[in-house]
């Protein structure tokens, strides 16, 4: 066995690799330092030239753009006929009724929206005090979509619209 004098050696041995490790990050905190000290920048840029572009000012934009949602503002005529590149629609417009129901202000009891060509019911948004509605963005099919409009009045009486929209691709 060993004197007490040789374990107490051993707590003071060093492993070589941290011995290096801790020369190498006392160098880099030295030089950092030193720069610090004698505002020295190390590696410089070489000088560029100047953009010919203006890439904050001049927007990039694509060649053609189809638009993929599309308001519609229709009015009261019974038959109406659009043709869009979009891929959903939105419709706004007034509560529509035979020219007596409107004349007394009759607001409708219930107002359907649907496109027949993907049989889609919309929900509508309506502000009774404005006399108007609006629906959410109608997904439409490639091709002609009929989409039909109901308004729903006291006694039985009713007023549609029909509306054609005709999707390009």
């Amino acid at each position: 066995m060993g004197t007490p004098q040789d374990a107490g050696d051993r707590w003071y041995q060093v492993n070589p690799v941290e011995v290096i490790v801790f020369i190498l990050v006392l160098a880099v905190c030295m030089h950092s330092v030193y720069n610090l000290f004698y505002d020295r920048q190390g590696l410089q840029s070489t000088s560029l030239s100047p953009m010919s572009a203006n890439p904050v000012s001049e927007g990039r934009t694509p060649a053609s753009t189809v638009q993929s949602f599309v308001n519609l503002d229709l009015g009261c005529d019974p038959s109406v006929t659009r043709d869009t590149q979009a891929v959903k629609m939105r419709i706004l417009g007034a509560m529509c009724g035979p020219g007596s129901i409107m004349a007394e202000g009759v607001k409708p009891l219930k107002t359907k929206i649907v496109n027949q060509a993907n049989r889609f019911e919309a929900t509508i948004f309506t502000d009774m005090s404005a006399g108007k509605y609006s629906t959410d963005y109608i997904p439409l099919s490639p091709g002609q979509n009929q989409i039909t409009i109901e308004f729903a009045y006291p006694g039985d009486r009713a007023f549609a619209q029909n509306l054609i929209v005709n999707k390009t691709q």
